[in-house]
């Protein structure tokens, strides 16, 4: 057989499967019928993955908006604490707080003073060895002046001169200093 005969042979046989499968008006209908579920369910496919991502950009969208008001509201309380605030806004302090802390003519912090104080009283030892958040000393005492204790405090009331007695200032030193911070 010659390349000829043989290349109509194909074509010939090509034909024939067009006849079986194109030629057939139900086939063709079912086949069309078919094709077009496909693509209504790809669309169907395509449109849910596209709210699909809609949605999550939203979501995106939300959550960085949220993150930035946050980092904002970090970045401005930080601003705010450089300015200074509670313990660190430094003070004038009174000359018989300086007498008694030994301190440099300067501005204080109550953080500073707070220390400052503390190491005092425990160079001192003015605090009870038992119970470090109460002091014992006397009326005639520098520190019973400094702090400006009242009678009502701790057990004093009763108490003569010279006697001994605890009183519970720690965990609230600051309410028996702030009279000595100058505005």
């Amino acid at each position: 057989m010659s390349s000829l005969e043989s290349n109509q042979n194909v074509e010939e046989s090509g034909t024939n499967e067009l006849k079986k499968d194109f030629f057939d008006p139900l086939e063709i209908i079912e086949n069309l019928k078919e094709v077009d579920k496909e693509i209504n369910n790809l669309a169907k496919q395509i449109t849910n993955k596209k709210n699909e991502k809609d949605k999550l950009y939203k979501c995106l969208l939300k959550l960085s908006s949220k993150m930035i008001k946050d980092l904002e509201k970090i970045k401005s309380k930080k601003k705010n604490h450089s300015k200074g605030g509670g313990l660190s806004v430094p003070y004038e302090i009174s000359e018989e707080f300086k007498k008694f802390l030994n301190l440099e003519n300067k501005k204080y912090s109550r953080g500073e003073i707070t220390t400052i104080l503390t190491k005092s009283i425990k160079d001192k030892g003015l605090k009870d060895p038992e119970n470090s958040k109460i002091l014992k000393f006397t009326k005639k005492s520098e520190i019973f002046k400094i702090l400006q204790v009242k009678e009502t405090d701790g057990d004093l009331r009763n108490l003569n001169d010279d006697e001994m007695s605890d009183v519970k200032v720690f965990g609230g030193i600051n309410k028996y200093i702030q009279h000595h911070f100058i505005k």
